[in-house]
């Protein structure tokens, strides 16, 4: 793109491109703030520009601290713009190619997450795309939701075809691959999806070619989980991953309930199972050897 200005923003770097459009990093010439710019031809790009419009109509619905803010859509060159918040920490994506996450650190992600997502719902906004790609984390390390491309409004029609196939299949709930209506359980297991990545190193189902990934993300049960996944959080992953939307948390803010109820887990919770299993011991002993002195005195001949 030859674009080196748009609208009062001066374009520094490309940051990402891909079915979407493409993302730069961008300065406002009078403030001096930077932001990212997602940036989609009119010309070229007309199916594009129209997901990204109904993109900013979404997010300007949001506001929380886990989901992503955009700031302005606008019109400049023969190209659509969505200005959005500069998130410098990397991609969810980014970190998962290192490996899995600890169980503590997966807790606290999916709680903000699902924190976001339920306002979004609360909104009237069902995002459809959820994979570690699209949750972003700021200079601070909180995690957002973005990319709200595939996103749909309660009371709108979409801008999918009946029977058109939309989402990333890997994350993708059994309703969207049968290309079947979606509500907020369709999210519900694409944040269980990303948890499932996120406590395993991969996500719930990995076949190399598309056909087979549906067929197995339509038919076949995810691996279980590693065995360091405490009990309670592995349950609450399979139950978001049902292939029966009725069988899963009906909301996030229910998928958010169940993972508030869990108990902390973490480096401090052996420490305490070893102190608290260290005073029985102790304990026992002192009984132990209290009973032996007492039996001792009880045999004992009388002194003079």
């Amino acid at each position: 793109m030859s674009l080196r200005t748009f609208g009062p923003f001066v374009l520094s770097r490309q940051l990402g491109a891909g079915g979407m459009g493409s993302v730069w990093l961008a300065r406002h010439v009078e403030t001096g703030v930077d932001c990212a710019l997602k940036l989609v031809s009119l010309e070229d790009e007309a199916d594009l520009a129209a997901r990204l419009r109904r993109e900013g109509q979404a997010m300007a619905r949001l506001e929380h601290p886990n989901l992503a803010r955009v700031h302005a859509l606008l019109e400049d060159q023969g190209h659509l713009g969505l200005v959005l918040e500069l998130c410098t920490g990397g991609d969810l994506s980014e970190r998962l190619r290192q490996g899995p996450l600890s169980p503590e650190a997966a807790l606290a992600l999916a709680r903000g997450l699902a924190a976001g997502l339920a306002a979004a719902h609360g909104a009237g906004v069902l995002h459809r795309d959820l994979k570690p790609a699209n949750v972003l984390f700021d200079a601070q390390g909180k995690a957002k939701l973005t990319d709200f491309g595939l996103a749909k409004l309660s009371g709108e029609a979409g801008l999918t075809n009946t029977g058109e196939l939309l989402g990333t299949p890997a994350y993708m709930a059994p309703e969207q691959a049968l290309a079947r209506a979606c509500d907020e359980r369709t999210d519900v297991y694409g944040l269980s999806a990303i948890l499932y990545h996120c406590l395993s190193g991969g996500p719930p189902f990995a076949t190399a070619s598309v056909l087979g990934l549906l067929d197995e993300v339509i038919h076949s049960a995810p691996a279980p989980l590693p065995r360091g996944v405490p009990r309670g959080l592995a349950q609450i992953v399979l139950r978001g991953l049902s292939k029966d939307p009725a069988r899963r948390p009906p909301t996030a803010l229910a998928l958010l309930s169940l993972l508030g109820e869990l108990p902390e887990f973490g480096p401090a919770a052996p420490a305490r199972s070893r102190l608290l299993a260290g005073g029985l011991i102790l304990s026992a002993l002192s009984l132990a050897g209290a009973g032996v002195y007492a039996l001792t005195r009880a045999r004992a001949p009388a002194p003079p």
